[in-house]
């Protein structure tokens, strides 16, 4: 198998303010002057350097606006088109025809005068991940152009989403064929932007935020390697992908079901403990960091970890996520500094979070009488409070805070009531 990922994707734009050179009018020309303002290429697969290799294998990424149309128009038309065919692909098109390109040269022009930002990326793919997937023959040096074009059509719909970009917005894109990789260029624009602008200190002037978020590649990557992959393989995934959704629903309904009274001693300790120290008139979530939830949340995961020592649900659900993300490794590589530890953690997690939100519902639907005991509650409190407890009153059985016993819907009489000071737990900051 080879070292490098199977997709890379590469993306940096250009603004409005970059001169340009049309190549209609300079056809001999063989360097270009293009006094650019580029930002730092976000990268999704390999180094910086090996980005900038790639850049320098793709032409299109040192031009903007016309001169970058025309380029594509002049020297990529495929060989088994027309004359009046380019290598151009769009959401509408596998290769538009001159006309079409002509309207894409028009549309970015009026997205230059409306000072819309050009997006320039590069997907990149790896010649034996294309074999294996029946993309590419290494004896005839054959690709299928059509798959992958539909493969990024399908792709593009999200990054325009996940990004907001206007209605106005339009992409195209062209195959490259003459290099060690097949590399697919891709331009994004706006005729009317609805990016936010701000002011850009080092350049005295506002500027549109031309930046996409690192998620938006890992979705173009993820995307466009799940379309490309062979039948067998993706509904090989597809089921992998159902087991663990069952076994997250499995989960998810133990704990978001469990009637009160089936609660065991050390789980109903737990849950009162959680439920005597939440905050009130407060919206939670499991993933607050609020000061006052603290020590509820430290009960919730105690809760937590006592449901999952108990089920082998959770167990089957880390190992089948490590079989899963293990078949996927070939679309990451060590130069992503990515740790395929950290995308079993990061599902995991995930998975905790929403145990979290689910236990804190739980929580809100149990009438405090249901938690109601006749016996003692002394022995489910630590050695230590328990002879606290006792060292200020002896005959003490059941021991609530204030707040449990008003939940309980009993007044508490100060006057009579004695006050036992008890240790609670305190989250550790580095938890």
């Amino acid at each position: 198998m080879s070292e490098s990922p199977a997709i890379t994707v590469m993306l940096d734009y250009t603004t409005p303010y970059a001169k340009f050179v049309d190549y209609t009018n300079r056809k001999e020309a063989t360097e270009v002057e293009i006094n650019q303002e580029i930002e730092e290429r976000l990268v999704e697969g390999v180094s910086q350097e090996t980005a900038n290799k790639i850049s320098k294998e793709v032409p299109e990424q040192n031009l903007d606006y016309v001169g970058y149309i025309d380029y594509m128009k002049r020297s990529y038309a495929t060989k088994e088109d027309s004359a009046e065919k380019t290598g151009i692909f769009t959401s509408n098109t596998l290769n538009a025809d001159i006309e079409e390109a002509k309207n894409i040269k028009n549309m970015l022009q009026k997205a230059r005068s409306n000072n819309s930002i050009l997006w320039r990326g590069v997907i990149s793919f790896d010649n034996d991940f294309l074999a294996q997937n029946g993309l590419y023959d290494p004896k005839t040096k054959k690709v299928d152009q059509v798959g992958i074009k539909k493969a990024i059509q399908k792709a593009m719909p999200n990054v325009i989403s996940r990004e907001k970009l206007s209605d106005s917005a339009f992409w195209w894109g062209n195959i490259h064929l003459n290099t060690d990789n097949v590399h697919v260029h891709i331009g994004i624009s706006e005729i009317e932007s609805a990016r936010p602008t701000f002011f850009y200190e080092a350049r005295h002037r506002k500027e549109r935020k031309g930046k996409f978020e690192q998620k938006t590649l890992k979705g173009i990557k993820s995307q466009v390697y799940n379309a490309l992959l062979k039948e067998k393989s993706r509904d090989q995934n597809l089921r992998k992908e159902q087991l663990l959704a069952n076994l997250r629903e499995k989960l998810l309904n133990k704990i978001g079901n469990q009637e009160v009274s089936k609660l065991d001693e050390l789980e109903r300790f737990y849950v009162e403990q959680a439920l005597n120290h939440l905050p009130e008139s407060k919206r939670l979530r499991y993933g607050s960091n609020a000061k006052d939830f603290q020590i509820s949340k430290f009960f919730i995961d105690r809760y937590l970890e006592r449901e999952l020592e108990k089920s082998n649900d959770f167990e089957k659900y880390k190992v089948e996520t490590e079989k899963l993300l293990e078949d996927r490794k070939q679309a990451y590589t060590k130069a992503d500094n990515n740790d395929m530890q950290q995308f079993v953690d990061q599902r995991i997690d995930d998975l905790k979070e929403r145990l979290g939100n689910r236990t804190l519902k739980y929580l809100k639907g149990i009438k405090p009488q249901d938690l109601l005991e006749n016996q003692s509650n002394i022995e489910k409190f630590s050695k230590f409070n328990q002879r606290a407890i006792h060292t200020r009153d002896p005959e003490a059985t059941l021991i609530h805070s204030e707040k449990m016993w008003k939940k309980l819907g009993y007044q508490v009489d100060k006057d009579k009531a004695k006050e036992i000071k008890v240790n609670v737990p305190v989250k550790n900051k580095s938890e």
